[in-house]
């Protein structure tokens, strides 16, 4: 657990924020092409101060339910600040293309490149990343009272950063997912679904510490299934 303070004294934020999108569309293909730049001045930052035996007089007064135990092993909390300014610039690019009757394919990339500064200091804005992609493949198909839908959508990112803690690893997950369309009376459409998430069972595995954060929660590899009644109109 972290503690986290506010901070009445706080400056609002100033931010100047430039685009430039360019894009290109036919029958089977769509590209779009954003630049985006985004300056920042007293930019509202959480900045982790070292427990002292006397911040830890204050930090126990203002939070009376922690234990000894609790007390003991606090190293750092979560204050609040204005930086100086922050930079947060970078480029966008979506694709989509239908290449053949009933699938779709699409994928959305984002390099972002977001720092902040405190004196004459610049570091990685806190729970930015660099490289974050999304990737979805769907096809739709119908043949007489049975409709079939599959999609295959994944979600890769590099490192998430947290200054002051130890950084996140990159990861990459895919979700398969399919439902299945049954037209079983004049009143009804019968959808069972079947899916995988995590297809890969991509898990971060690293031991915990207090100074060990994580961008990715997911427990492993899961079978999905539902079913549902459509009525028709």
């Amino acid at each position: 657990a972290q503690i986290s303070f506010g901070n009445q004294d706080l400056s609002p934020e100033k931010s100047n924020y430039f685009s430039l999108n360019a894009e290109y569309r036919t029958q089977l293909l769509a590209i779009s092409v954003t630049g985006f730049m985004n300056r920042i001045n007293d930019m509202i930052v959480k900045e982790n101060v070292k427990v002292t035996d006397a911040s830890l007089v204050m930090l126990r007064k203002e939070f009376p339910e922690m234990t000894d135990d609790e007390a003991s092993k606090l190293e750092q909390y979560a204050l609040y600040q204005n930086s100086d300014e922050g930079d947060v610039k970078g480029v966008q690019i979506n694709i989509s293309s239908n290449l053949f009757p009933g699938f779709n394919l699409s994928t959305n990339y984002v390099y972002t490149y977001a720092r902040s500064k405190s004196g004459d200091t610049w570091s990685p804005l806190e729970r930015s990343m660099r490289h974050a992609a999304t990737i979805a493949a769907n096809y739709h198909h119908v043949w007489g009272k049975y409709g079939l839908n599959i999609n295959l959508n994944g979600r890769l990112q590099s490192k998430t950063y947290y200054p002051g803690y130890e950084d996140a690893p990159g990861f990459g997950v895919w979700n398969l997912h399919t439902t299945h369309s049954f037209d079983v009376s004049k009143w009804a459409f019968l959808e069972p679904s079947i899916g995988v998430d995590n297809l890969f069972d991509k898990v971060d595995r690293r031991i915990d510490s207090s100074q060990r954060k994580y961008a990715l929660y997911s427990p492993g590899r899961m079978l999905v299934l539902g079913i549902k009644v459509r009525m028709k109109k």
